[in-house]
């Protein structure tokens, strides 16, 4: 199976399509549905929201188990770990529980 080049959209797309899958949504089909990027008025990360820590949680294990084993240029886990923050404040859907859980 050929690895994913971590720098595409088609990486970043499925990363954000792992926290929208309980919503049955994709990046394909927010596009194609809201092609502004607003549901209801807002962002469409403001629309979607994690709903407890633990789901925040199993997202970014799945991001990095995904970069660390399905992508190219390689990627080491303490340099996903100091990225992270990054992607999760540029892609991450919005926290709908006290933020003192994530500790």
């Amino acid at each position: 199976m050929k690895k994913m080049n971590r720098n595409s959209e088609e990486y970043f797309d499925a990363l954000i399509n792992f926290e929208l899958e309980k919503y049955g949504m994709t990046v394909a089909k927010l596009k194609e549905e809201h092609p502004d990027g607003k549901i209801d008025g807002v962002e469409w990360f403001q629309h979607y929201t994690f709903d407890s820590a633990d789901e925040w949680r199993a997202w970014k294990k799945r991001c990095r188990d995904f970069t660390l084993k399905e992508c190219t240029p390689r990627m080491s886990a303490p340099y996903f770990e100091r990225a992270w923050p990054m992607f999760n404040l540029s892609y991450g859907l919005k926290y709908n529980f006290p933020l003192d859980d994530l500790k």
